[in-house]
């Protein structure tokens, strides 16, 4: 998992972005130049589709799924009850959805953008909140 639009790492970004997600150099300057905010979301997106369109990073990772070929934005719930539902207002993230959840990916957690795949995400963002939730239980039981 690499964590996109950090300062000083733009080379091995790119790289990555080509070989993974298997983009050509324009594309993967592309996506890089959205995330850091040097390129407009409206220059690839057509809002003409939409009857309320996204804003913010979400408009970010569309204007991102255009530029790659994605299927589209999906939104993966980090809990779930115990019959594998999830609540409306679940902790959750974003990402572009390429096929598979072991294909490469963009996804959008806590106001950041990753290289990934949804399989390694879900697996790391969903124990982090495990691990939350464990340390509240410790804390209830110090009171």
């Amino acid at each position: 998992m690499i964590e996109l639009g950090v300062e000083g790492q733009g080379a091995i970004e790119l790289r990555a972005l080509e070989v993974h997600l298997e983009l050509n150099a324009e594309q993967a300057k592309n996506v890089l130049e959205l995330i850091s905010g040097e390129r407009d979301p409206a220059d690839v997106v057509d809002y003409g589709q939409f009857y309320n369109y996204p804003k913010g990073d979400a408009e970010i990772l569309l204007a991102i799924d255009r530029v790659i070929g994605g299927f589209g934005i999906a939104s993966a719930p980090l809990e779930q009850d115990e019959s594998g539902y999830s609540e409306w207002n679940a902790e959750s993230f974003e990402y572009v959805n390429t096929g598979d959840i072991y294909n490469a990916t963009i996804a959008l957690y806590e106001n950041a953008f990753y290289l990934t795949t949804y399989g390694d995400a879900y697996e790391e963002w969903s124990e982090e909140d495990e691990d939350e939730d464990e340390g509240e239980d410790e804390d209830e039981d110090l009171e």
